[in-house]
């Protein structure tokens, strides 16, 4: 029995971690990047790499052709177009999928944006073993908690959820006095 190798295609995106953010491409087959960043292997190859440094976004510090990065340490990766990050599914299986504005921090980020999720919104089961340990965020909004003038926009993003410290949902925000 003869099997055909699995599809791969090259996909840009931004790797941000606490101190960097590497721009380059990363090869993803039928599962998208949910799949390649929700696997089992500890590393994510990525190719034709610029890395800048968090605090100075415009100043390339290194270019590669490969770069190798250690998930457990990716923050977020922010992907251009929301089909690249393949299927999933969050929550209960039976509840319909309901959109979630969102804003969260992490000790270097504050992030604003929707999260899909089926069924009542339980943060402790976002945040629980019951999902993958990156989820989408949707049309996003990365803002550095240092330097509130960084911010990386993107419609979909990968968000590693060990980095959240904190979540509210928006409709619950209170007017400042």
């Amino acid at each position: 029995m003869v099997v055909s190798p699995m599809t791969k295609r090259q996909v840009r995106a931004d790797f941000v971690t606490t101190s960097f953010r590497a721009v380059g491409e990363a090869q993803v087959g039928r599962l998208g990047f949910n799949g390649l960043l929700n696997d089992d292997n500890s590393l994510v190859e990525i190719y034709n790499v610029k890395m800048f440094r968090t605090h100075q976004p415009t100043k390339l510090v290194e270019c590669y052709d490969a770069l190798s990065l250690v998930k457990k340490e990716i923050i977020s990766v922010c992907i251009t177009r929301i089909e690249d990050i393949g299927p999933h599914t969050l929550g209960r299986p039976g509840y319909s999928i309901s959109d979630y504005p969102v804003w969260l921090t992490t000790g270097a980020y504050e992030i604003l944006g929707t999260l899909q999720w089926s069924g009542p919104f339980d943060f402790s089961a976002i945040i629980g073993e019951s999902v993958g340990t990156f989820v989408p965020l949707y049309n996003t909004i990365l803002t550095h908690t240092l330097i509130p003038g960084i911010s990386i926009d993107s419609p979909v993003s990968m968000l590693n959820r060990r980095f959240i410290a904190s979540l509210a949902l928006i409709k619950e925000r209170q007017k400042k006095e």
